[in-house]
Parts: C-alpha cells; structure tokens; sequence
C-alpha cells in the first residue's frame, strides 16, 4: 500500500465538495476529494440547476453575489460553460401579502444591486402571459440563471488537478 501526502481531504463530491477542491487546487495544494459514489451524482447532480440570488437570505446575499461572478467564469474555471445561461429568476406572489413581502425584501436587498423588477399584477400579466390569474405580481432578476448540475459537479475538481476516490465500503453511508 502506498501514501501519499494531501493538504487537505474533502468529504463529498457534490458542488460545494468539488467546489472546495477546484479552489484549493489552484491554490497549489494537494486535495483528496472522497465521494462515496460518483463527484455530482447525489443532490448537487440531480436538482433543476437554479442560479439564483433573488429570494436568498441577506446574510447569504455577499456569498451569492461572489458566486454570481464566478459562475460566468465557467470556461475558464472548468473548459467548459455547464449549460450556464442567466435566463432570469421570477418569484411570484399568489397574494397581496406575498407581494408586500416581495417589495420588502427588494428594498432590503438595494444595497446588492441585483437589478431586481417588481412587476405588479398587469405588468406580470403583460411580460409573462403565461402565469396564472392567482398570481398578485412577482420580483424578476434578470441576471439570476441555471446551469446543468450534471455537468458542473463531476466537472469541478479535475481541471486544476484534485484527485477524487470514490470509498468503497461495505457498510451503507448515512442517507
């Protein structure tokens, strides 16, 4: 059996895992990436691909917009752009309450510049005619997108050099 030296391990190959690994790789260090079946093949690899930062907590609204930058650096980062398209988030309101709410949270986000639309009941109906009568408006951000988790995630990790092991065992994981 042989050794090898790693700066650091990561457990997990989904998109934060092999994330991580893609980072610190390019910082010249070492990464074991440990996945106990296939990089992206769990949650980060099957979900709808949503790129949002619309609708985020505001703690959370610094991080999404780094990642917002980075998402467009796709080809760079991995060869490849991951499907990546900014086609716009619409969050819709089903009640007057809903959009009241909607309103606050464009107010308190202001500061991140996230280009957000109100769209009130006739102009939702206007631009989307296809949403439903029970919606009472919605919040559009333009720059929000999606991407195809099953092309970002097994992609991530290798193109600057992590490793990535998938664990066999014979005793399950934890779901």
């Amino acid at each position: 059996m042989s050794t090898q030296h790693m700066d650091a391990i990561i457990i997990g190959g989904g998109i934060v895992g092999a994330s991580a690994a893609l980072w610190l790789a390019r910082a010249g260090k070492q990464v074991a990436l440990l996945e106990r079946d296939f990089c992206g093949s769990r949650s980060s690899g099957v979900n709808y691909g949503g790129v949002r930062r619309q609708g985020r907590s505001l703690v959370q609204l610094p991080l999404s917009c780094r990642a917002h930058e980075i998402w467009g650096q796709l080809p760079a980062l991995l060869g490849i752009d991951g499907e990546y398209v900014r086609s716009g988030h619409l969050k819709l309101a089903r009640s007057e309450a809903d959009f009241a709410a909607l309103q606050r949270w464009a107010q308190l986000s202001e500061p991140f510049d996230l280009g957000l639309q109100l769209l009130d009941r006739e102009q939702l109906r206007a631009r989307f005619p296809w949403v439903g009568d029970i919606a009472a408006g919605a919040s559009y951000c333009p720059e929000d997108g999606h991407a195809n988790p099953r092309l970002v995630s097994p992609l991530s990790h290798r193109r600057h050099g992590a490793m990535a092991h998938r664990c066999m065992s014979s005793a399950p994981w934890p779901a």
